[in-house]
């Protein structure tokens, strides 16, 4: 149960109140009812101890008053203020009847009117509420003097201070109209301010949300350009080393135009975004474009697995007032992306027919991808807005619907989009006909000659490389790059740890930005499962260098590259492989000549003094009478490692024992244990070589 105190009294009611004014209202009629208690209690004190008249009456009088003050205070609570107020008034104007014209006449307690007006201002804003109680206030004040025979009645009347009243009354309630206007004004400055704040806090957060749009558009528009970029250099890198083919020349017309294509919808959004993009429009056969179009990415669809179907129902005479190039690019636009967002064993569906609406084409893109949150829907269309799924990731600059939809606009007509996320997508575009539709459709069906290319290699005889990139191009390339090594291929992380499960590879080269699985997660799991294939990165981000070591990949490559580098890291990261594992091999295995005996010695006094810091090579070659330069020689003649290195490996592999035989050893104390004063150093270094971290 609430504890009851004078301050809960007093805030009797104002949970009601829906306004700050309104609530000073209710704490202030609360005041006066404890006021009003108050003094009902030293009037019957008084009245006892100084008896004016029966005793029975004042209890009977202070009593009722106290008792109605209870139930002021349950009005209050029921949220009636405003009849809790009509209530105390009124009955104080009947108590002070009583007391100035019957029970004690003549003692000047009528004056008390006086004051019940001013008190009526301060609770009502109703003006015609204030004048009832102002005139009654006077009639009280007034008639029982003319009327009743009372003590006094013969006097003159006091006109002085009925003057003196009205005038208080007057001022009293000019400065409350213009107190209340004042609160109002602050009110609504104050709610104006508040509005102002959200707004600005809504404007922040959307220069934000663009700032972040903006940053993920420039670093995808990189990692766009620098694919091709690649290609090129590796297609130029084959010319020089073998002579150009023809097939050399298809490559980089494919990546020049791939880039042209990624800087003019650059361009031509900033024209539309300013109104500086004209449309050169002249009547096309718009059945003629989209099977044009159709041909244009068969080639691309069977390379990655997923069906392209074109469905016409027109009569293929049908023309539109359009741009082709503009309105060819809007429909591109439209078929990679349900390229990009449909898996292998996917369907896309071409389709045009007569529109719903009289003298209109109706032309759909509909897709079995990924498709699209409801939450997305609404700013599909919204320049740098990419909706948040695993496709967007690998890249994507943004900008492919706006455009498209700035294009139709542009056109006259209508684009809209339908999806069911996991189900697919379905894009609509409405143009107008220049000429009357055909009354019946047709449907048809066009031939079309796709280019199937399979790409087979023999890998029992090579090396098996594994390539795990999402653009097509980019794998062919490097795969030609490596004619010595059977390469086989994935599009991301998940196909590329099905492909792990069954093969064993040399070396594997992964793109970081890719769909359903990029990199990063790709070598944790790799890693975590324990296996130790160099392996090395190649994307266009720079700065995911540093991250990417950290998780103990061999190498890294920044996009655009040059094939000669590429090459170079590969075979040394083989190399280095390769010495990791003779020397594994080496230290498991009994020594014979000499020089094996000397590395089993250092292993064990390396092993037996790793705890000390001071260890280090010019130790190991006092301690064995050796140089630098002879010690050298014998441990990379025996272990394919250079001292230090060496060095690292016996510290590392200690350290690996006691993790095994002692799981709960905290990071600190290992790396204590085996001579590493930096924590974060050693446990870099274990994590690189062994690919899981200490704790």
């Amino acid at each position: 149960m609430k504890r009851l105190t004078l301050s809960s009294l007093v805030a009797t009611g104002t949970q009601h109140a829906d306004t700050p004014q309104e609530s000073k209202k209710v704490r202030m009629l609360n005041t006066f009812f404890l006021i009003r208690m108050g003094l009902s209690v030293l009037f019957l004190l008084e009245d006892y101890l100084i008896p004016k008249f029966p005793f029975v009456i004042s209890l009977s009088i202070h009593g009722t008053v106290m008792l109605a003050i209870v139930g002021l205070f349950y009005l209050q609570h029921r949220a009636r203020h405003h009849v809790a107020c009509g209530i105390f008034l009124l009955m104080i104007y009947t108590e002070v009847f009583a007391f100035s014209y019957l029970l004690q006449p003549g003692m000047g307690a009528e004056y008390f009117y006086l004051s019940f007006p001013l008190v009526a201002l301060v609770f009502f804003d109703n003006q015609w509420v204030n004048i009832a109680y102002f005139l009654l206030a006077i009639a009280c004040f007034f008639l029982p003097k003319v009327l009743m025979d009372l003590p006094g009645k013969d006097d003159v009347l006091p006109f002085s201070t009925l003057g003196l009243f009205i005038t208080i009354y007057i001022i009293v309630n000019y400065f409350k109209r213009l107190n209340l206007k004042n609160e109002n004004q602050l009110a609504e400055q104050r709610n104006q301010a508040v509005e102002d704040h959200a707004l600005i806090r809504k404007q922040k957060s959307q220069l934000e949300e663009l700032h972040s749009y903006q940053r993920r558009f420039f670093e995808n528009l990189a990692h766009e350009v620098r694919t091709p970029i690649t290609i090129l250099k590796g297609t130029f890198y084959q010319v020089f080393k073998s002579g150009p083919s023809p097939s050399h020349k298809e490559n980089i017309d494919g990546q020049i135009h791939r880039i042209e294509r990624i800087v003019n919808d650059v361009i031509d959004l900033s024209k539309m975004t300013s109104n500086h993009l004209e449309l050169n429009l002249k009547a096309i056969n718009i059945s003629e474009l989209v099977h044009k179009v159709h041909q244009m990415f068969a080639a691309s669809y069977h390379q990655k697995g997923v069906d392209l179907n074109l469905h016409d129902y027109t009569d293929r005479k049908q023309q539109v007032q359009a741009d082709t190039v503009y309105l060819e690019r809007s429909i591109n636009n439209l078929l990679n992306n349900a390229l990009k967002y449909t898996d292998k064993g996917g369907q896309v569906t071409l389709e045009l027919r007569y529109g719903p609406l009289k003298n209109t084409i109706y032309l759909s893109v509909k897709d079995t991808g990924i498709g699209i949150c409801e939450s997305d829907l609404e700013f599909i269309f919204d320049q740098f807005y990419q909706a948040k799924n695993s496709v967007n990731e690998a890249g994507g600059s943004g900008i492919g619907l706006a455009y498209a939809r700035e294009i139709i606009d542009m056109h006259g007509g209508q684009i809209k989009v339908f999806s069911i996320p996991n189900k697919g997508s379905k894009f609509i575009i409405l143009l107008p006909l220049t000429s009357p539709a055909a009354s019946a459709y047709q449907s048809s069906s066009v031939p079309i000659q796709t280019v199937e290319q399979e790409l087979t290699d023999s890998l029992t005889a090579k090396p098996k490389m594994l390539l795990v990139e999402d653009q097509p191009e980019l794998r062919q390339m490097i795969s030609s790059i490596f004619p010595d090594f059977a390469c086989m291929h994935a599009s991301n992380g998940v196909e590329g740890l099905d492909l792990i499960k069954s093969n064993t590879f040399e070396i594997i080269l992964v793109d970081y930005m890719m769909p359903r699985m990029n990199g990063r997660e790709f070598i944790t799991q790799l890693k975590a499962a324990g296996n130790c294939t160099p392996i090395i990165v190649i994307t266009a981000l720079a700065d995911a260098k540093l991250a990417m070591l950290r998780l103990g990949v061999d190498d890294f490559l920044a996009k655009p590259f040059d094939p000669e580098e590429l090459i170079a890291r590969v075979n040394n990261s083989l190399i280095n492989a390769q010495s990791r594992q003779e020397y594994i091999k080496i230290s498991s295995e009994p020594l014979e000549n000499p020089d094996k005996a000397l590395i089993e010695k250092l292993q064990s006094h390396i092993a037996s003094h790793c705890s000390e810091f001071n260890l280090s090579v010019e130790m190991l070659c006092n301690e064995f009478g050796l140089s630098a330069s002879s010690l050298y020689r014998k441990i990379k003649s025996a272990t394919g490692l250079s001292t230090r290195e060496f060095l690292t490996e016996v510290k590392l592999q200690k350290a690996r024992n006691i993790k095994m035989t002692n799981p709960d050893i905290t990071a600190r104390e290992l790396s204590l244990h085996c001579g590493w004063k930096n924590q974060t150093h050693f446990s870099q270094l274990y994590q690189r070589r062994f690919g899981t971290s200490i704790s």
